[in-house]
């Protein structure tokens, strides 16, 4: 499944059942895929979809529905998000470094903290582009987070280069 058909049936979702989106929001707290009432709002989605894919949908899922309905400057990649914020900050460098390491079992915790802190600053978050790198996260080459870390460390003025291509 692609992430901008997560993303498209999420905002569906929101507004045919808000308690659906409720119970993706609650299902943060536990691990993704594993919170019961948040099954009717997913399962005909993703049920028959691999394990892992299925948790990722859930992890993404619950994010959106807890910080996701923000109508900003327009969605932006989490490490650039994250950059903007360690301006001035070396806790948000420190934690985007610990995210950047984590393994499959700590990144739903430290997405959740990532997200938050966008989220606070009025930043929206690239959900089809979060979805669709999970994908990779655990890939040998650690593709997902060598780009990530180039998109955090690249200057502002590349950004717009890069944009004006």
């Amino acid at each position: 499944m692609k992430g901008q058909s997560l993303v498209d049936y999420l905002r569906v979702l929101a507004n045919r059942d808000p308690g659906a989106v409720a119970a993706l929001r609650r299902s943060l707290a536990f691990a993704p895929g594993a919170y019961a009432p948040a099954f009717p709002a997913l399962e005909r989605l993703v049920g028959s979809l691999p394990e892992k894919e299925r948790e990722r949908a859930y992890l993404v899922s619950g994010l959106w529905a807890r910080y996701g309905k923000r109508e900003g400057d327009g969605p932006r990649p989490l490490a650039t998000l994250m950059r903007k914020l360690a301006a001035g900050s070396d806790s948000v460098a420190t934690r985007f470094a610990v995210l950047l390491d984590a393994d499959i079992d700590e990144l739903p915790h430290r997405l959740r903290q990532a997200v938050s802190l966008a989220h606070g600053a009025g930043l929206e978050v690239d959900w089809v582009a979060l979805y669709d790198d999970l994908r990779w996260w655990e890939h040998p080459d650690k593709t997902v987070q060598q780009r990530w870390a180039r998109q955090f460390y690249a200057s502002e003025s590349a950004d717009e280069v890069a944009s004006a291509k």
